[in-house]
């Protein structure tokens, strides 16, 4: 038996690619979501119970775009630097 670890890197470069390319779509989503949001409480007749939810609603949807992102940069460095440091470790096989 033995004691080696077989690690397929490109797994993890997918990971990272899957992982940007989706959460770059769901901060798009987010903002146009938010930009509606400030488009009807802006253009709609303002009810004193609704209006002021409805903008911190929009407000606080925007402001999950910048954790996102945040999140999806530091999981695709990791997912980069795991790549570097195995491919590192087994240089000595190519």
């Amino acid at each position: 038996m033995s004691n080696s670890v077989i690690v397929y890197d490109d797994e993890y470069q997918a990971a990272a690619t899957t992982l940007l390319r989706y959460g770059n779509m769901l901060i798009e989503r987010i903002e146009r979501y938010s930009s509606c949001l400030q488009t009807i409480t802006s253009n709609a007749i303002q009810d004193p119970l609704i209006a002021p939810r409805l903008l911190e609603l929009a407000n606080r949807t925007a402001a999950l775009a910048v954790p996102l992102e945040q999140s999806v940069n530091r999981a695709c460095s990791l997912c980069g630097d795991f790549v570097r440091a195995i491919d590192e470790a087994d240089c000595f096989l190519a």
